[in-house]
């Protein structure tokens, strides 16, 4: 797996400590995190919400961070795990304990409409329900 660091530097951005602090947090979170759980994690190493919020941008412009959209606007922040512009990362929220899960990835092609396969930019694939461990 390739270094923090070097996945800023490749992404052409400059390596800074609030930088690799978010990331850091974010690649060691067993789960997806809202930007406030960031902020309020983050805020005890004094990286202020503004420098959070301008970094998580960046990274998810880069496509070292995606989005994970929930239902009621709530957006959650995780690691990407590729750099296919075709894969669908699924997700599922749990209706009893609230957590939110990756779920394996897909690949999601347009067999007979190939012009709607050049096209995709983003999928948002979102499943709820209670989870194996609420079960």
């Amino acid at each position: 797996m390739m270094d923090l660091s070097t996945k800023v530097k490749k992404a052409g951005l400059r390596v800074t400590q609030p930088r690799l602090r978010l990331l850091e947090l974010l690649s060691v979170s067993s789960q997806p995190l809202s930007f406030a759980q960031i902020c309020e994690t983050l805020e005890q190493q004094e990286i202020d919400n503004a420098t959070i919020y301008r970094n998580l941008q960046k990274f998810v412009e880069k496509k070292i961070v995606h989005t994970i959209q929930q239902p009621g606007d709530v957006n959650l922040y995780s690691m990407s795990t590729h750099d296919h512009e075709h894969h669908v990362h699924p997700h599922f929220s749990c209706t009893s304990c609230k957590t939110v899960q990756c779920l394996p990835e897909l690949s999601v092609k347009f067999k007979e409409h190939n012009e709607w396969d050049k096209a995709l930019q983003n999928a948002v694939l979102h499943f709820s329900g209670v989870c194996p461990s609420c079960e």
